[in-house]
């Protein structure tokens, strides 16, 4: 079979059409969402690209890709926010002591391709949300912050006030209760801020939280003070039980008794040994 080759004049035309062509090809955690918006005609939603997966548009499509992280990502929440995504919550106990809530909250963007697309139309436009350059953007973490970091805050305060500062701040059990009470709110919460199930795949981890220091410091010091009432107790049974000792004493060897035992005890009068049968010549001792 013969085959015809192609002119110069075909193959530059073909070569041009292929550069002019919008492709996506993306990484394993990257999802996009294709708009097309061909000559005269309005921007139209054409299709979704999923993470690992490649698409070409023709140059007349006028196509369009915006990224959004795919898989487990996650949202920190600690101190004065430096190295995370926002500072340590506050939040005030049944009793009305405010507490500081560290932890970090792992989620998930619902990329099924019409969730993904809702999203994108209704937050991601308006926060500027999509990925730039394989990373998330500014507003991507503006959003989270409007969203996600504000219902782990309401979470975080509903739980709290329902419990007091002492059972949430010593009891296992109950910051256990509390964690659990947070995870269940927290979709609840997001869902209602967001208009829709965006996020899925929610996994907080919250550490235990703190108490101010001034009521710290009064812990530590009812601690000291319990400790050394404790010491004192345990000399006042030592004491009481050195009088005992001394009445049984008293009433053997009798007042003037115990006091010699006493001196000799503590060796203020020096014992000598006489062999039996030997005599005794006490010198008395010259006056002044």
């Amino acid at each position: 079979m013969n085959h015809r080759l192609k002119s110069p004049a075909l193959l530059a035309v073909s070569a041009l059409a292929l550069a002019g062509c919008a492709t996506a090809s993306h990484a394993p955690d990257v999802d996009a969402i294709r708009y097309d918006s061909p000559p005269f005609s309005g921007t139209a939603f054409a299709d979704c690209v999923k993470a690992g997966g490649y698409q070409m548009a023709p140059p007349w499509a006028g196509a369009a890709f915006f990224d959004y992280p795919a898989g487990q990502r996650t949202y920190t929440f600690s101190g004065n926010g430096k190295g995370s995504d926002a500072s340590a919550f506050k939040a005030n106990t049944s009793d009305g002591v405010e507490m500081t809530v560290s932890g970090v909250v792992g989620f998930r963007l619902n990329t099924d391709c019409d969730s993904l697309k809702s999203f994108h139309e209704n937050i991601g436009i308006k926060f500027e949300a999509p990925m730039r350059d394989g990373q998330t953007s500014e507003g991507w973490q503006k959003m989270l912050d409007t969203y996600l970091g504000a219902s782990i805050q309401r979470a975080v305060n509903d739980a709290t006030q329902a419990r007091t500062w002492k059972t949430l701040y010593a009891d296992p059990k109950t910051k256990t209760e509390w964690e659990a009470d947070v995870k269940a709110k927290l979709p609840v919460y997001v869902k209602q801020a967001m208009g829709g199930a965006y996020f899925d795949g929610f996994a907080p981890t919250i550490q235990k939280p703190e108490i101010p220091q001034d009521l710290s410091d009064s812990l530590r010091a009812a601690q000291v003070a319990v400790q050394q009432n404790k010491a004192q107790q345990e000399r006042n049974v030592q004491v009481q039980s050195e009088l005992e000792s001394i009445k049984a004493l008293v009433a053997v060897l009798g007042p003037d008794g115990y006091n010699t035992y006493q001196a000799i005890k503590d060796g203020r009068i020096q014992v000598v040994t006489i062999p039996q049968g030997s005599s005794v010549v006490v010198q008395p001792k010259a006056a002044k």
